[in-house]
């Protein structure tokens, strides 16, 4: 193992870095934690972003104040800014999106520029790809979601039928099941 075998170092710009080819492009960036496998492989100027993992984050360049664990969360993450994405793939496709929370395996997991999306649970929010302001809480709450934004969404697989409605409240167990673009 390579990166073990070499160890974890730290610079002056307070860089900590373990694990092959992780933090192998840092050049002005400062206050980044990268561990893993190509854990912010790309990171240049970025700083303070926090990465955990197999291939998290690897195309980050500038982005700052992302916290991200979990294989291939956020790894089409480019510049995008105080995204957390915990678990397995969760937010995997975010390249720009600012402020957004995954919380579970593939949460958000297409999310490409969307933001201020709260996401948690396993697959929640998984299609959301543009949409903003979303709130989805549950195994695969508003998992069809693409561009809808401003949905609150709580419970067992609740509104998961919406794809580009907007402004929708469901509570409880497959509640809001029949909505799609309402």
């Amino acid at each position: 193992l390579t990166g073990l075998s070499s160890g974890v170092s730290s610079d002056s710009n307070r860089n900590t870095v373990g694990g092959t080819d992780s933090g192998s492009s840092l050049t002005t960036g400062s206050g980044n934690t990268l561990y893993g496998y190509k854990a912010g492989e790309d990171v240049t100027s970025g700083f303070n972003n926090t990465f955990l993992g197999d291939r998290v984050a690897p195309s980050l360049t500038d982005g700052h104040s992302n916290t991200v664990t979990g294989v291939e969360a956020g790894s089409a993450l480019t510049s995008g800014y105080y995204n957390d994405l915990f678990g397995a793939y969760a937010g995997m496709s975010i390249t720009t999106g600012d402020q957004n929370i995954c919380l579970g395996s593939q949460a958000g997991k297409a999310i490409t520029t969307g933001d201020n999306n709260a996401l948690l649970g396993y697959q929640a929010g998984q299609l959301i790809n543009t949409g903003r302001k979303n709130v989805a809480i549950g195994i695969s709450a508003l998992s069809s979601g693409t561009t809808g934004g401003n949905n609150s969404t709580v419970g067992y697989k609740a509104a998961d039928n919406i794809t580009s409605g907007s402004y929708n409240t469901a509570v409880g167990a497959y509640a809001g099941n029949n909505l799609t673009t309402g």
